[in-house]
């Protein structure tokens, strides 16, 4: 029997601009302009596209003056874990079998800094002004997270493996943004369709992390000429699932 414990610490900060963020429309010789300068002239284009076309676009430096805090956040996180495993294999009768089983203890803690912005459009989506002002917000939590993994050898040639395991995902840090982006239609411009709608998008730095216990079995069956031939079967139990909700429509007081 083998016992191992350990643990181990990260921290890091995540920044991101409107070149990582913005996935509205550039027109040429506009505030948001990206593409013209590496000799692309298309009409429209958003900025997915346009790093996919060109991909030098991703690394670009972008003038401060004509960065849009709608689209940025900045977030801290610091990771603790801690945990503990131990191996062991024996025997019931003449079933030999072996083995592990642990478990992991995860601390996360999120500061985000972020802004709430009201911004004024133009039929084009281009903004005519903004008010911001600064948000931030956190999130702290703990998570237990066990294993266990048991191989029996009923024959030689034969091995059925069994395993369960809880195990977790932490949300996008775009997600977990408090950022609150609310964009109106300038209704004074005779360009604005009065059907237009305006947007508004919301972060969450209270999300849970997604968690799921793993059951999992597998028959091993090895052949005489060095085949194998294998049987699988899985089931997953998926809590706290995060996903984009777009409601349409919405009032926003």
């Amino acid at each position: 029997t083998l016992v191992d414990v350990g643990s181990n610490s990260v921290s890091k900060s995540i920044g991101a601009t409107q070149a990582a963020q913005l996935n509205g429309i550039m027109l040429p010789g506009g505030p948001f302009d990206f593409v013209n300068g590496f000799g692309v002239s298309v009409p429209y284009m958003s900025y997915p596209a346009g790093a996919a076309a060109v991909p030098d676009i991703a690394n670009v430096t972008y003038d401060a003056s004509n960065f849009n805090p709608a689209f940025g956040f900045k977030d801290h996180e610091r990771l603790w874990e801690f945990y503990g495993q131990t191996d062991f294999k024996g025997s019931l009768g003449d079933l030999p079998f072996e083995g592990n089983a642990g478990v992991r203890a995860v601390h996360v803690g999120l500061t985000s800094d972020a802004a709430v912005t009201t911004s004024l459009n133009n039929g084009l989506n281009l903004l005519v002004s903004q008010t911001t002002a600064p948000i931030s917000d956190s999130n702290a939590y703990w998570r237990f997270l066990p294993a266990f993994n048991l191989n029996l050898h009923p024959r030689d040639n034969i091995n059925l493996r069994l395993g369960i395991s809880r195990v977790m995902s932490r949300a996008e840090y775009e997600d977990t943004s408090p950022k609150s982006a609310v964009a109106f239609y300038d209704r004074r411009l005779s360009d604005i369709d009065p059907t237009q709608n305006g947007t508004a998008t919301v972060g969450n730095t209270k999300l849970k992390p997604l968690t799921a216990w793993q059951y999992d079995a597998t028959l091993e069956y090895y052949t005489p000429n060095r085949g194998a031939f294998y049987a699988s079967v899985f089931y997953k139990q998926i809590t706290d699932f995060i996903m984009l909700n777009r409601l349409f429509p919405r009032s926003v007081a």
